[in-house]
């Protein structure tokens, strides 16, 4: 669908996926559309959660923060196919920013 305010208007959980250039725009045309109930998920990586909330008076802000320890970095097999990966459980549970086993 190319039309972003509809799209905010029907998810439960909107995923922010645009450079950081378009964040505001985007911002802009949804704000209006959006419930307090919405869960948005911002990959954005220079946005602001707080600044997030306020224009778009919501709390259900996530903005994950990934780092990268080289220690581990073998645990994550980058060899490992899109499709191949997506069917690891382990693999899935370490990008979910909502697991204990991706911290760190």
């Amino acid at each position: 669908m190319f039309n972003n305010p509809e799209v905010a208007r029907k998810v439960h959980v909107l995923i922010i996926c645009v450079l950081p250039s378009q964040l505001a725009g985007l911002v802009d045309e949804i704000n209006d559309h959006i419930t307090k109930q919405t869960l948005v998920y911002c990959m954005v990586n220079n946005a602001s959660a707080k600044k997030l909330r306020r224009t778009l008076k919501s709390t259900n802000i996530i903005i994950p923060s990934y780092t990268f320890n080289a220690a581990n970095a073998a645990n994550w097999n980058s060899c490992t196919s899109i499709h191949g990966a997506l069917e690891d459980s382990h693999i899935i549970n370490r990008c979910c920013p909502l697991s204990q086993e991706g911290r760190g």
